[in-house]
């Protein structure tokens, strides 16, 4: 950043030369925070709390829309009902970071939506500022009272877009569909997440090996052979169940979550 402000006072006259030109940078730190199951059943909690004391209601479907979608704050708050077309379950955002964007609405997103609707007002926005024609902006005031509350002070509103990402990767969706779901244009982005994906390959390697250890210390009589008849190979299907493709994935923050792979 320091870098482009320099750059722009040359620009300006009022530096004859950027001084840290050629200076070399450090790579900059990805700030990814995932949210843990159990966090995410403290915030619905607290969620839950917050609306039945009054408390904002326009923030609270806010919150939990950026959860359940994985838009970004400005996409949601900014959310006009010509961008929501209900027929067809997608938001169609005429502007954001990455241009027009098309986001599919889960059900648990139009669920939110659709009592809104009867609430909307002349401004065009889903969520319109209670004085003036602009948007609702006091998600961020919300959010951090919320966030204290349950002690999770560390994490922003941005970070339930991550977790968005992190429960898709984790529960095996491709990375490339995770991307198109968060709008990435570019897939380099989304390799950030790589490292939640499963490695079936690793943990099928994992497991044959336990198979044939324990054949070898006398803990299974034996990994049977393959029965052959007439020169076709037959499989012992009733031993596939044996092989169930389990892979252990920590997420920042300590969640350890294990992903099984469906065996039919």
């Amino acid at each position: 950043m320091l870098g482009g402000i320099l750059t722009y006072a040359v620009e300006l006259g009022l530096l004859s030369s950027n001084p840290v030109r050629g200076v070399q940078r450090y790579p900059d730190k990805k700030n990814e925070r995932f949210l843990t199951a159990a966090e995410l059943g403290k915030l619905g909690t607290e969620l839950t709390r917050a609306e039945a004391n009054g408390i904002n209601p326009k923030a609270i479907a806010i919150i939990r829309l950026l959860l359940f979608t994985g838009a970004r704050r400005g996409e949601i708050e900014q959310l006009r009902w010509s961008e929501v077309d209900e027929q067809g379950s997608r938001l169609r955002l005429d502007d954001s970071k990455t241009g027009q964007k098309t986001m599919p609405l889960n059900d648990a997103a139009s669920a939110i939506l659709k009592p809104l609707r009867q609430a909307s007002s002349s401004t065009g926005f889903v969520f319109a500022a209670a004085k003036g024609d602009g948007h609702y902006q006091g998600t961020p005031r919300i959010w951090s009272a919320l966030r204290k509350r349950i002690g999770l002070a560390d994490v922003r509103i941005h970070d339930l877009r991550h977790s968005f990402a992190s429960v898709g990767v984790t529960s095996g969706t491709p990375l490339m569909v995770v991307g198109a779901l968060l709008g990435h244009n570019d897939h380099t982005t989304t390799l950030r997440y790589a490292h939640l994906e499963a490695d079936p390959v690793s943990a099928a390697s994992s497991n044959i090996g336990t198979l044939l250890e324990k054949a070898l210390n006398g803990t299974r009589s034996s990994v049977d052979a393959p029965t052959v008849t007439s020169g076709v190979i037959e499989p012992h299907l009733d031993r596939i169940g044996d092989f169930s493709t389990v892979q252990s994935v920590t997420i920042e923050g300590g969640d350890p979550r294990a992903i099984m792979y469906d065996r039919h």
